[in-house]
């Protein structure tokens, strides 16, 4: 139900691929919820160029069918409708601590 992965890519063609990757390979085990963790960047512009690149991604995944959302950090911290969703079906698998990671959740 549940499954968490930490991105190694950088460039936004090698983090749609990984993120295809596994998210087809999520719904293959009969996950529901996927957990991306973002490695901690010291760099703030490396950082936000990243971050820019998943989220670019993750639109295209949704437009596209492939996920039904995703809900970041900022996402919890304003109590969005699918973090509420997230928490209220899934809470036992949310984590809200961050320590040296971002994370995003997907659902497939």
């Amino acid at each position: 139900m549940f499954s968490s992965y930490k991105l190694i890519g950088k460039s936004r063609s090698e983090i749609n691929t990984e993120m295809r990757f596994l998210f087809a390979s999520a719904k293959v085990d009969g996950q529901e919820i996927v957990r991306i963790l973002i490695p901690h960047i010291d760099d703030v512009k490396e950082k936000s160029r990243i971050n820019g690149c998943i989220i670019k991604v993750l639109r295209t995944l949704k437009k596209e069918g492939i996920i039904q959302f995703y809900v970041n950090n900022e996402g919890f911290l304003a109590n969005s409708t699918e973090a509420s969703f997230l928490l209220n079906k899934y809470g036992e698998f949310i984590s809200m601590e961050s320590n040296d990671s971002d994370y995003i959740y997907i659902k497939l």
